[in-house]
Protein backbone atom coordinates (compact mmCIF):
# COMPACT_ATOMS: atom_id res chain seq x y z
CA UNK A 1 0.00 0.00 0.00
CA UNK A 2 1.34 3.42 -0.99
CA UNK A 3 2.16 5.99 1.67
CA UNK A 4 -0.80 8.38 1.95
CA UNK A 5 0.51 11.60 3.46
CA UNK A 6 -1.47 14.74 4.15
CA UNK A 7 0.79 17.81 4.13
CA UNK A 8 -0.51 20.94 5.89
CA UNK A 9 1.12 24.36 5.57
CA UNK A 10 -0.39 26.94 7.93
CA UNK A 11 0.24 30.46 6.69
CA UNK A 12 -0.92 33.80 8.03
CA UNK A 13 -4.05 33.85 5.85
CA UNK A 14 -4.63 30.37 4.45
CA UNK A 15 -3.98 26.76 5.40
CA UNK A 16 -2.68 24.95 2.31
CA UNK A 17 -3.35 21.22 2.22
CA UNK A 18 -1.90 18.62 -0.13
CA UNK A 19 -2.59 14.89 -0.40
CA UNK A 20 0.36 12.74 -1.49
CA UNK A 21 -0.13 9.17 -2.68
CA UNK A 22 3.35 7.74 -2.81
CA UNK A 23 5.50 10.53 -4.22
CA UNK A 24 2.72 12.16 -6.24
CA UNK A 25 0.89 15.28 -5.11
CA UNK A 26 -2.65 14.22 -6.01
CA UNK A 27 -4.77 17.12 -4.76
CA UNK A 28 -4.38 20.53 -3.15
CA UNK A 29 -6.83 22.98 -1.63
CA UNK A 30 -6.91 25.88 0.83
CA UNK A 31 -8.91 26.55 3.98
CA UNK A 32 -8.82 30.04 5.56
CA UNK A 33 -6.95 30.32 8.86
CA UNK A 34 -10.08 32.02 10.22
CA UNK A 35 -12.12 28.84 9.55
CA UNK A 36 -13.89 27.40 12.62
CA UNK A 37 -11.31 24.97 14.15
CA UNK A 38 -14.08 22.53 15.13
CA UNK A 39 -15.07 22.22 11.47
CA UNK A 40 -11.54 21.90 10.08
CA UNK A 41 -11.22 18.10 9.93
CA UNK A 42 -14.84 17.56 8.80
CA UNK A 43 -14.10 20.01 5.97
CA UNK A 44 -10.89 18.17 5.02
CA UNK A 45 -12.80 14.86 5.01
CA UNK A 46 -15.55 16.41 2.88
CA UNK A 47 -13.08 17.72 0.29
CA UNK A 48 -11.10 14.46 0.08
CA UNK A 49 -14.01 12.05 0.49
CA UNK A 50 -14.27 9.67 3.43
CA UNK A 51 -12.56 6.74 1.69
CA UNK A 52 -9.42 8.70 0.83
CA UNK A 53 -9.46 10.43 4.20
CA UNK A 54 -9.47 7.09 6.04
CA UNK A 55 -6.47 5.90 3.97
CA UNK A 56 -4.20 8.70 5.27
CA UNK A 57 -1.28 7.16 7.16
CA UNK A 58 0.67 10.32 8.05
CA UNK A 59 -0.25 13.94 8.67
CA UNK A 60 2.64 16.42 8.56
CA UNK A 61 2.06 20.00 9.70
CA UNK A 62 4.15 23.15 9.40
CA UNK A 63 2.86 26.43 10.81
CA UNK A 64 4.04 30.02 10.88
CA UNK A 65 1.24 30.73 13.39
CA UNK A 66 2.19 29.60 16.88
CA UNK A 67 0.01 26.88 18.39
CA UNK A 68 -2.15 26.00 15.39
CA UNK A 69 -0.09 22.88 14.58
CA UNK A 70 -0.64 21.48 18.08
CA UNK A 71 -4.35 22.34 17.98
CA UNK A 72 -4.76 20.57 14.63
CA UNK A 73 -2.94 17.48 15.90
CA UNK A 74 -5.11 17.29 19.03
CA UNK A 75 -8.35 17.85 17.15
CA UNK A 76 -7.42 15.16 14.58
CA UNK A 77 -7.24 12.51 17.31
CA UNK A 78 -10.56 13.70 18.73
CA UNK A 79 -12.19 13.64 15.29
CA UNK A 80 -11.07 10.04 14.66
CA UNK A 81 -12.28 8.93 18.09
CA UNK A 82 -15.67 10.65 17.88
CA UNK A 83 -16.35 9.29 14.39
CA UNK A 84 -14.98 5.77 14.97
CA UNK A 85 -12.57 6.06 12.05
CA UNK A 86 -10.02 3.63 13.42
CA UNK A 87 -6.32 4.18 14.02
CA UNK A 88 -5.25 7.83 14.08
CA UNK A 89 -2.60 8.67 11.47
CA UNK A 90 0.93 9.38 12.62
CA UNK A 91 1.33 13.14 13.13
CA UNK A 92 4.63 14.89 12.38
CA UNK A 93 5.07 18.53 13.46
CA UNK A 94 7.70 20.34 11.41
CA UNK A 95 9.39 23.11 13.38
CA UNK A 96 12.70 24.97 13.47
CA UNK A 97 14.02 22.08 15.61
CA UNK A 98 13.25 19.48 12.94
CA UNK A 99 16.18 17.52 11.52
CA UNK A 100 16.55 19.10 8.10
CA UNK A 101 18.11 17.47 5.02
CA UNK A 102 19.87 20.80 4.33
CA UNK A 103 22.37 22.58 6.54
CA UNK A 104 21.78 26.27 7.22
CA UNK A 105 24.06 29.28 7.47
CA UNK A 106 21.13 31.55 8.39
CA UNK A 107 21.76 33.37 11.66
CA UNK A 108 18.26 33.76 13.11
CA UNK A 109 14.58 34.12 12.28
CA UNK A 110 14.35 31.64 9.40
CA UNK A 111 10.75 30.62 8.75
CA UNK A 112 10.04 26.94 8.20
CA UNK A 113 8.20 27.80 4.98
CA UNK A 114 11.40 29.18 3.39
CA UNK A 115 13.41 26.16 4.47
CA UNK A 116 10.75 23.74 3.22
CA UNK A 117 10.66 25.45 -0.18
CA UNK A 118 14.46 25.23 -0.32
CA UNK A 119 14.41 21.52 0.57
CA UNK A 120 11.90 20.76 -2.19
CA UNK A 121 13.74 22.85 -4.78
CA UNK A 122 17.04 21.09 -4.02
CA UNK A 123 15.40 17.66 -4.13
CA UNK A 124 13.64 18.34 -7.42
CA UNK A 125 16.25 20.41 -9.28
CA UNK A 126 19.58 19.68 -7.60
CA UNK A 127 21.99 22.15 -6.09
CA UNK A 128 22.98 24.89 -6.24
CA UNK A 129 19.49 26.23 -6.71
CA UNK A 130 17.81 29.62 -6.34
CA UNK A 131 14.29 29.62 -4.87
CA UNK A 132 11.90 32.50 -5.59
CA UNK A 133 8.64 32.52 -3.61
CA UNK A 134 6.33 35.31 -4.82
CA UNK A 135 3.51 35.98 -2.38
CA UNK A 136 2.58 38.77 0.05
CA UNK A 137 6.34 39.20 0.31
CA UNK A 138 8.95 37.94 -2.17
CA UNK A 139 11.88 35.82 -1.05
CA UNK A 140 14.88 34.99 -3.23
CA UNK A 141 16.97 32.31 -1.51
CA UNK A 142 20.09 30.30 -2.33
CA UNK A 143 20.98 26.70 -1.59
CA UNK A 144 24.66 26.28 -2.47
CA UNK A 145 26.41 23.34 -4.12
CA UNK A 146 27.22 21.85 -0.71
CA UNK A 147 23.56 21.71 0.30
CA UNK A 148 23.71 24.70 2.64
CA UNK A 149 20.84 27.18 2.85
CA UNK A 150 22.72 30.48 2.57
CA UNK A 151 19.85 32.91 2.99
CA UNK A 152 18.78 35.49 0.48
CA UNK A 153 16.68 38.58 -0.09
CA UNK A 154 13.21 39.66 1.09
CA UNK A 155 11.22 42.35 -0.71
CA UNK A 156 7.67 43.62 -0.89
CA UNK A 157 5.08 41.74 -2.90
CA UNK A 158 2.74 43.17 -5.53
CA UNK A 159 -0.22 43.81 -3.23
CA UNK A 160 1.93 45.61 -0.69
CA UNK A 161 3.42 47.84 -3.40
CA UNK A 162 0.04 48.78 -4.82
CA UNK A 163 -1.39 49.55 -1.37
CA UNK A 164 1.62 51.73 -0.59
CA UNK A 165 1.15 53.73 -3.81
CA UNK A 166 -2.48 54.40 -2.89
CA UNK A 167 -1.77 55.10 0.79
CA UNK A 168 1.18 57.44 0.42
CA UNK A 169 0.00 59.51 -2.55
CA UNK A 170 -3.04 61.71 -2.94
CA UNK A 171 -3.97 60.92 -6.54
CA UNK A 172 -3.19 57.23 -7.14
CA UNK A 173 -6.04 54.75 -6.63
CA UNK A 174 -5.85 51.34 -4.96
CA UNK A 175 -6.06 48.72 -7.70
CA UNK A 176 -5.97 44.91 -7.74
CA UNK A 177 -2.91 42.92 -8.74
CA UNK A 178 -3.07 42.48 -12.54
CA UNK A 179 -4.21 39.00 -13.60
CA UNK A 180 -2.73 39.29 -17.10
CA UNK A 181 0.50 40.96 -18.27
CA UNK A 182 -0.29 44.67 -18.82
CA UNK A 183 1.27 46.71 -21.63
CA UNK A 184 4.79 47.84 -20.78
CA UNK A 185 3.95 51.47 -21.62
CA UNK A 186 0.69 52.28 -19.88
CA UNK A 187 -1.84 54.56 -21.56
CA UNK A 188 -3.58 55.58 -18.34
CA UNK A 189 -2.80 55.70 -14.62
CA UNK A 190 -4.10 52.21 -13.84
CA UNK A 191 -2.14 50.68 -16.74
CA UNK A 192 0.98 52.54 -15.61
CA UNK A 193 0.64 51.25 -12.04
CA UNK A 194 -0.06 47.72 -13.28
CA UNK A 195 2.99 47.88 -15.53
CA UNK A 196 5.16 49.15 -12.69
CA UNK A 197 4.20 46.22 -10.49
CA UNK A 198 4.22 43.48 -13.13
CA UNK A 199 7.16 44.43 -15.33
CA UNK A 200 9.03 46.15 -12.51
CA UNK A 201 8.91 43.05 -10.31
CA UNK A 202 9.92 40.81 -13.21
CA UNK A 203 12.99 42.93 -13.91
CA UNK A 204 13.80 43.25 -10.20
CA UNK A 205 13.67 39.50 -9.60
CA UNK A 206 15.63 38.70 -12.75
CA UNK A 207 18.26 41.24 -11.78
CA UNK A 208 18.62 39.81 -8.27
CA UNK A 209 18.86 36.26 -9.61
CA UNK A 210 21.54 37.34 -12.09
CA UNK A 211 23.48 39.02 -9.29
CA UNK A 212 23.35 35.85 -7.15
CA UNK A 213 24.45 33.71 -10.09
CA UNK A 214 27.35 36.09 -10.75
CA UNK A 215 28.38 36.00 -7.08
CA UNK A 216 28.49 32.19 -6.94
CA UNK A 217 29.97 31.94 -10.43
CA UNK A 218 27.37 29.43 -11.63
CA UNK A 219 24.14 29.45 -13.63
CA UNK A 220 22.10 27.82 -10.87
CA UNK A 221 18.56 26.78 -11.85
CA UNK A 222 15.75 28.98 -10.57
CA UNK A 223 12.59 27.53 -9.00
CA UNK A 224 9.55 29.80 -8.77
CA UNK A 225 6.56 29.23 -6.52
CA UNK A 226 3.73 31.18 -4.92
CA UNK A 227 0.67 32.82 -6.42
CA UNK A 228 2.80 35.56 -7.95
CA UNK A 229 4.82 33.08 -10.01
CA UNK A 230 2.35 33.89 -12.79
CA UNK A 231 4.64 36.86 -13.43
CA UNK A 232 6.83 34.36 -15.27
CA UNK A 233 4.24 32.13 -16.94
CA UNK A 234 5.03 33.86 -20.23
CA UNK A 235 8.54 34.53 -21.55
CA UNK A 236 10.23 32.65 -18.72
CA UNK A 237 14.04 32.68 -18.89
CA UNK A 238 15.84 29.43 -19.73
CA UNK A 239 16.59 27.36 -16.65
CA UNK A 240 13.65 28.81 -14.69
CA UNK A 241 10.95 26.44 -13.45
CA UNK A 242 7.54 26.91 -11.83
CA UNK A 243 6.72 24.41 -9.08
CA UNK A 244 3.20 24.62 -7.67
CA UNK A 245 2.89 23.60 -4.02
CA UNK A 246 6.64 23.79 -3.37
CA UNK A 247 6.27 24.13 0.42
CA UNK A 248 3.85 21.18 0.50
CA UNK A 249 6.41 19.15 -1.44
CA UNK A 250 9.04 20.18 1.10
CA UNK A 251 6.79 18.95 3.90
CA UNK A 252 6.49 15.62 2.08
CA UNK A 253 10.26 15.24 1.66
CA UNK A 254 10.99 16.08 5.30
CA UNK A 255 8.16 13.99 6.78
CA UNK A 256 8.86 10.95 4.58
CA UNK A 257 12.56 10.98 5.44
CA UNK A 258 13.80 12.14 2.04
CA UNK A 259 17.28 13.60 1.90
CA UNK A 260 19.33 15.41 -0.65
CA UNK A 261 22.23 12.97 -0.89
Amino acid sequence: MKLSLLAIDVGNTNISIGLFLGEELEETFNIPVSFDPKRFWPEVERKLGQDRFKEITTVAISSVVKGIDLNLADSLAEFYFMNHLGEVPKVSLITKDTKWPLASAYKSGLGTDRMLAAVAAAMLHGRPVIVVDIGSAVTVDLVDSEGVFRGGIILAGAGMRLRALAQFTSALPEIPIPEEPPPLIGADTIECMSSGVHHGMRQEIQGLVSAIQAEIGEEAPVVLTGQGSRLFREQRPAGWWIEEGLVLKGIYFVASGGNDD
